[in-house]
């Protein structure tokens, strides 16, 4: 074989390996994520502390506060309260939540102390939350309401 063409096939084979290389190194580059090399990022990516939870707040003539359950947001299940208490809040549609929440409280007697409702982002520290340190860090209220009986 001339040397020319050997040294165009050495050419041509490395930098076939080259990319073959880089290509199945690929998946190792940060915030990326593909097959067949896994970082995991949804375990490896560093994650905030906060926890926003959009819910609905009842209080007691003394000024105590305890979260609605869900059947008093018109549903049985947690997840589905809270994505119903967001949208309603992004939606323009907090004002008309906490009444429809007020009339449900004022029927419910496992809320009979309840006396008015805020619709609330709250924000917490969640290793804060779970040590036992319930305080919010932020706290934006969209709407109040008086509950009727």
């Amino acid at each position: 074989m001339p040397a020319a063409v050997e040294a165009r096939w050495r050419l041509w084979a490395g930098a076939v390996a080259l990319a073959m290389t880089a290509a199945i190194g690929w998946p190792l580059v940060p915030d990326e994520d593909s097959f067949p090399l896994s970082n995991y990022p949804m375990f490896s990516t560093p994650k905030t502390t906060q926890a926003k939870i959009f819910h609905v707040v009842g209080f007691t003539p003394d000024g105590r506060g305890m979260p609605l359950s869900p059947s008093m947001v018109d549903t049985d299940e947690i997840m589905q309260a809270y994505q119903t208490v967001k949208l309603a809040i992004r939606g323009g549609r907090a004002q008309a939540l906490c009444e429809a929440s007020a009339r449900r409280v004022a029927g419910s007697e496992d809320f009979a102390d309840v006396t008015r409702l805020e619709v609330r982002i709250d924000v917490f520290d969640a290793v804060r939350y779970w040590e036992g340190d319930r305080s919010t860090e932020r706290t934006r209220i969209v709407a109040k309401c008086e509950v009727r009986r």
